[in-house]
């Protein structure tokens, strides 16, 4: 036993060496490749690049000088590096690639960056084609537009900035500002995978506006195209106004869209995938891809819709303070609808998500249809006088409560197999009630809550309420559920 014991200390001693000096070995090797970049050791290499390339022309054969206000197009094309176009205190219009980066790289990897400017037809293209490596220490690697202060916009120019990884930063930051510092881009179409795109306040015109009585000067820029897209990154705009007057899309499928007010003259396409939309107003219709996206609008000057999402949206979360236009939101199963005011039509369809329009002063004044396998519907609508018009309220079990912000002025189906209805109407408001079952048989008193009339009084039969002797104004309610309809609640 005691030999065994010696044998085995033994061989646990020599293991211990024979790893420490594969681990002193790799030392070795790590130091020599560090001090040596560049060097190929067991099909590996160390890069250490501190580079910063200024150009103020082409760097090509023909080494043209920058002139951006005769080129029509400006296009950039990066991968990991960050883009910034700005405005400087410089004499001329340049290009800066930096490239500070330092990491390991298998033997075959590009380990310096390789930059590239042609301006042709007027057009100038950037290319940008950073290290590879699988270990990075360090990855500071940027392009950089910039032009004087006090010489010109980019009013006639469009970009085009297209990168995988890295950030795009259009305008000059806030803690830089200056006068003359806006851009004014004609037309900005930027792609990203995992980077951020940052449009600042420096873009555009200034105007005024009067908030809480008093005059307010913010910032706003006009495109022609606005396409901004980015797979998990996040847009933010730091204008308080956008407008196109083409094409105005954003895109991200698990990032964030975060904007103040925008302008689309042809409408406004926004594909969300899992992220989060928050905007202050827009002024356009509004056209909306999402999965199990989440939407936060206070105002929409125009309609609202998820036509194009047909078979794509899961569980979203929808709350807008206002829709002037029509709604038609069909197919959108799990989701969740909370939009209070809506000025036209209304076409809503769920499976298990809840639907709530209107609030406790305003509600949808146009025709509805709104239905939900299992889900709540909880309606105010105020009818107007002028327009006659049809509410379906339709689920299978979930439950239905509307609101009547003044006289029924219209038909109302409202229908659910086993949910609970409940109806609360004006005191003095006259209308032909239907209180019946599933199957279309008028319900016993004692599935009702009916706050204006006995058990003694009740007939299974319409009723006539407040002595109407009309044929259109119906609320027509069929359930195996409980009805409840009140006359006390609005008076």
């Amino acid at each position: 036993m005691a030999k065994e014991r010696k044998v085995t200390r033994g061989f646990g001693f020599y293991l211990f060496m024979f790893i420490l000096l594969l681990v002193a070995a790799f030392m070795v090797i790590v130091c020599i490749m560090m001090f040596s970049p560049g060097k190929v050791i067991l099909g590996y290499q160390y890069f250490n690049n501190n580079q910063e390339l200024v150009l103020s022309t082409t760097n090509d054969e023909s080494k043209q000088p920058f002139n951006f206000s005769t080129n029509n197009k400006f296009v950039i094309d990066a991968n990991t590096s960050k883009i910034s176009i700005v405005k400087a205190d410089v004499e001329k219009e340049e290009i800066i690639f930096v490239n500070k980066s330092m990491g390991f790289a298998k033997w075959n990897d590009r380990i310096n960056a390789e930059f590239s400017v042609t301006q042709k037809e007027g057009v100038i293209n950037v290319q940008a084609k950073e290290p590879h490596g699988f270990l990075h220490f360090s990855y500071d690697l940027q392009v950089i537009v910039r032009v004087p202060y006090d010489k010109y916009d980019f009013s006639k120019t469009a970009f085009e900035i297209n990168t995988t990884e890295g950030s795009v930063i259009v305008g000059n930051p806030s803690q830089v500002e200056k006068e003359n510092d806006i851009l004014k881009p004609k037309s900005l179409r930027i792609s990203t995978q995992s980077g951020n795109i940052n449009i600042t306040h420096r873009l555009g015109n200034q105007y005024t506006e009067v908030v809480d009585g008093k005059e307010v000067k913010l910032q706003e820029c006009e495109f022609t195209d606005l396409k901004l897209s980015t797979t998990s990154g996040a847009i933010r705009t730091g204008l308080d106004r956008i407008k196109a007057s083409l094409l105005m899309s954003m895109e991200t499928k698990s990032g964030a869209i975060d904007v103040k007010t925008l302008q689309a003259v042809n409408g406004c396409f926004i594909n969300l995938g899992d992220g989060h939309l928050q905007a202050k107003k827009v002024n356009g219709d509004v056209s909306l891809i999402t999965h199990n996206g989440r939407i936060d609008i206070e105002e929409i000057q125009g309609s609202f819709d998820t036509n194009t999402s047909i078979d794509v949206i899961d569980a979203a979360n929808i709350n807008i303070g206002s829709v002037s236009g029509e709604v038609s939101l069909p197919n959108i199963k799990a989701s969740n609808v909370n939009i209070k005011s809506i000025g036209s039509q209304v076409n809503i369809q769920t499976t298990s998500g809840n639907v709530t329009l209107g609030s406790e002063s305003v509600g949808i004044y146009d025709s509805s249809y709104i239905k939900t396998q299992s889900g709540t519907i909880n309606v105010s609508i105020k009818d107007k006088r002028t327009l006659k018009v049809n509410h379906y309220f339709i689920t299978e079990n979930g439950n239905i409560n509307v609101k009547y912000l003044n006289d029924i002025l219209s038909n109302n189906i409202i229908t659910t197999s086993n949910g609970n209805v409940n109806a609360s109407v004006g005191s003095k408001y006259k209308f032909t009630l239907h209180c019946k079952d599933f199957e279309g048989k008028y319900k016993d008193y004692d599935n009702l809550t009916l706050t204006f009339i006995s058990k003694d009084q009740y007939k299974k039969q319409a009723l006539n309420v407040n002595g109407y002797d009309g044929s259109t104004n119906i609320l027509d309610i069929s359930t195996n559920g409980h009805i409840t309809v009140d006359l006390l609640k609005i008076a």
